[in-house]
């Protein structure tokens, strides 16, 4: 592969170390060659490394773009890697007159808050890099926290790539004489003195300031503690008088640029971090590498190393009093520094090494290679019921997602839903809202296959508005030149005569292939007269999903106030027309409670809407001394059914609740206000339900019993109904003209 690295040339601290170790390495395997727009330290440390460098300084941009544009020709990269906002600009000016490579930048920071200090430059500077990120194809963070902050400033989820800050730990820190060091820095030693270490330009987003105030207040308790700063920027005056006024300066070192860090972190007892925001700096891992511990404020992606009070020490931004209540444990106590250093070290070496950071940088080059060779129209369109707060809704599409990644994890995926921002979030695809028709038709011009994903979409119960809505984007996707596919789905019920006949007007004449979560469905479609769509029995793409690792779920079980220990009776509840139910629900949770010590426990599966009876059937129940909990916040799909596998039984209106359970072997009892719930319980071949209609406390409890004397849905049902699910993307893959894979899917893939 051939690699063009360009860098700015004036690159210090933590990115230089990141650009030479990376390309140091990336060169034994690759044709790697380096552009450095400035002479000096950085340029002459690359060719000391053994790199191939060149040196653009000319006073003009035009002048040194030229040259650029000569070497492109000649080097002819297929990648074009920058790192940092100089490069970034040339990199965006290279791309408009040469555009057969990837071009790709790293970020290692918040690009919007690298000039805070200076209204100026962030305007002029600020402004040019943020422009210049815009033109790149593809971009590295070094943290997924960073990931997620450029998500929310509005690039494409599917472009970034977290990678590790990765050093060589097979070197070894050199003995340092630690009073011979700092007698050399300037700072008074005496034996027994602890040192804390920081090693930061000193900006304002470093907040050094609240670590001088942190460490003056630890000073009148641990008076044998010291701190050398190394580094520099506009700052240091401030930070030096704010020394001065707190009466710390005798026990401060302004060191300045320190070039030999290796030293500093022999000679220093711990390293500290104030800053107010980050990526993941290397001063983290390379104070990990010799062993100290780590103080550091919690942001950006350093809590993925440092857990407080196991690898390190974290305190929130400007935290003056936790910051000042740490350097105090440190001070006073070698055995924790010890401990922790251990710790740390030990974790770093195997999440951060040198190797794994260039394997996960080489794959990355592959990846975006592979997706510039892609055609125009690729991908897929994935449109439901998605961001109302619903638990089954947000499953469905979860495991559409994940099942079209498991196709072809290159592939573009944009999901149509009420939540954009959130969903490019969790899901890290494009994302569209629900009612942006433009975005719609441009997205629908250019995918190879339209997903109606999944749910209940084809019924006019709720009303006839989104019925009409999705008969709309099956038309209009097909008139685009996609291929259609309604997914996993459940048909109707639709009432009014004239929907019937447009639903099955438009279906028959715009879609390609048709899979149903359950018979009825099948019946449904027959009774309206679609003729046309391939159809066939699947399963609701739920059955894929499974639930959050166990600690997740004790996480949350703890935060409901849920004892491991205990046996709990879930309802799932939902308003429906016909009157207030919920002294009926009351009656049969009290009575399940008495005969056979199920405390009840009522989940919202629909968050906010079914908190309202959630609460009304547990305040009923409070009245009358019976213990309950509700669960009541909106918890990730995968944490819900989590949850809900851990109770005794399930009972539930809410159709995937009683899937949740059910793939979880749970044993479950239906309450059907909608046929969809019949076919369900009819699928996995359960009489343990009744009509809503129908329901009264003797029923509904006498159906609870035996589902305790049971053992829930049978093996051999959730493997039929894993095995239907398949038959989904096995679909999906022939539209696409894809491979198809039948291996079941393993648990925590």
């Amino acid at each position: 592969m051939r690699i063009l690295f360009l860098t700015g040339g004036g690159d210090i601290g933590g990115a230089k170390t990141h650009i030479l170790s990376l390309a140091s390495r990336l060169k034994e395997k690759n044709d790697l060659r380096l552009v450095a727009f400035r002479p000096g330290e950085f340029a002459n440390s690359a060719e000391e490394a053994g790199l191939s460098v060149t040196v653009f300084d000319a006073a003009l941009v035009t002048r040194d773009l030229r040259g650029l544009v000569r070497l492109f020709d000649e080097f002819a990269p297929e990648v074009v890697h920058c790192h940092g906002a100089k490069a970034n600009m040339m990199g965006a000016l290279l791309k408009t007159r040469r555009k057969s490579a990837a071009y790709i930048t790293t970020l290692h920071s918040d690009y919007k808050k690298d000039y805070a200090h200076s209204p100026i430059k962030q305007l002029i500077y600020g402004g040019i890099n943020a422009r210049a990120l815009r033109r790149m194809d593809d971009y590295v963070t070094v943290s997924d926290d960073l990931a997620r902050r450029m998500i929310e400033a509005g690039f494409p989820p599917q472009s970034l790539f977290p990678i590790v800050n990765g050093l060589d730990f097979s070197k070894e820190n050199p003995a340092t004489d630690r009073a011979a060091y700092f007698e050399k820095l300037g700072l008074p030693y005496e034996t027994g003195d602890v040192v804390a270490g920081f090693a930061a330009r000193l900006t304002a987003v470093k907040d050094v300031s609240t670590l001088l105030r942190g460490f003056a207040k630890a000073s009148e308790t641990s008076p044998r503690l010291k701190l050398v700063i190394a580094g520099e920027g506009e700052q240091r005056p401030m930070l030096e008088s704010l020394a001065k006024e707190l009466g710390i300066a005798d026990r401060v070192c302004f060191a300045g640029w320190v070039k030999d860090m290796d030293s500093l972190l022999s000679a220093v007892d711990w390293i500290v971090l104030s800053s107010l925001t980050e990526g993941f700096p290397y001063t983290i891992v390379e104070g990990a590498r010799a062993g100290l511990p780590i103080l550091s404020t919690a942001v950006g992606g350093i809590p993925t190393l440092i857990r407080s009070g196991e690898t390190g020490l974290l305190f929130a931004p400007g935290d003056v009093d936790a910051l000042a209540s740490h350097l105090t444990a440190l001070a006073e106590s070698a055995e924790l520094r010890e401990k922790l250093g251990a710790a740390v070290r030990a974790e770093a070496k195997e999440k951060f090494s040198l190797s794994t950071m260039c394997a996960m940088q080489e794959g990355i080059y592959q990846t975006v290679l592979r997706r510039k060779a892609r055609p125009r129209r690729d991908g897929v369109v994935v449109c439901g019921a998605y961001g109302k707060g619903n638990a089954g809704d947000d499953a469905i599409q979860k495991a559409v997602v994940q099942e079209m990644r498991r196709l072809d994890p290159d592939m573009p995926v944009t999901v149509v839903t009420r939540k954009p921002a959130e969903t490019r979030l969790a899901e890290r695809v494009d994302a569209v809202y629900t009612f942006d028709f433009p975005a719609l038709w441009r997205r629908f011009s250019r995918c190879r296959l339209y997903l109606n994903g999944g749910g209940s979409l084809i019924q006019d119960v709720t009303s006839s508005r989104s019925l009409y809505y999705y008969l709309a984007t099956l038309r209009l996707a097909k008139r685009r030149g996609a291929a259609v596919f309604m997914y996993g789905c459940g048909i109707g019920p639709v009432e009014k005569p004239m929907n019937r006949r447009l639903a099955a007007g438009v279906i028959s004449k715009n879609v390609d292939c048709i899979s149903l979560r359950e018979a009825l469905s099948m019946e449904e479609l027959s009774r309206m007269g679609v003729k046309g769509p391939e159809i066939f029995l699947a399963a609701d793409p739920a059955m894929s999903l499974f639930p959050a690792p166990a600690d997740r779920v004790d996480e949350a079980m703890a935060a409901e106030g849920l004892a491991a220990g205990e046996s709990y009776l879930c309802f799932c509840l939902r308003d429906w027309k016909g009157g207030d139910r919920a002294p009926l629900f009351a009656q049969v949770a009290r009575d399940a409670y008495r005969r056979h010590g199920l405390i009840p426990v009522f989940l919202a599966a629909e968050w906010p809407r079914d908190r309202a009876i959630s609460h009304h059937t547990a305040g009923l129940l409070q009245v009358e001394g019976v213990p309950c909990r509700v669960v009541d916040h909106p918890y990730p799909v995968e944490v819900v059914i989590g949850l809900l596998g851990r109770m005794r039984t399930v009972v539930a209106m809410r159709l995937h609740a009683l899937i949740f359970a059910a793939s979880q072997g749970v044993p479950i009892v239906g309450v059907s206000y909608d046929v969809k719930v019949e076919g369900f319980m009819r699928s996995v071949e359960s009489d343990s339900w009744l009509l809503l209609e129908e329901l009264d406390v003797s029923r509904l409890s006498a159906l609870i019993d035996g589902a305790l004397e049971g053992q829930g849905v049978s093996r051999e049902l959730k493997e039929l109904l894993a095995r239907r699910e398949t038959k989904n993307r096995a679909a999906a893959a022939r539209l696409l003209g894809l491979p198809f894979d039948e291996t079941p899917q393993k648990e925590g893939m």
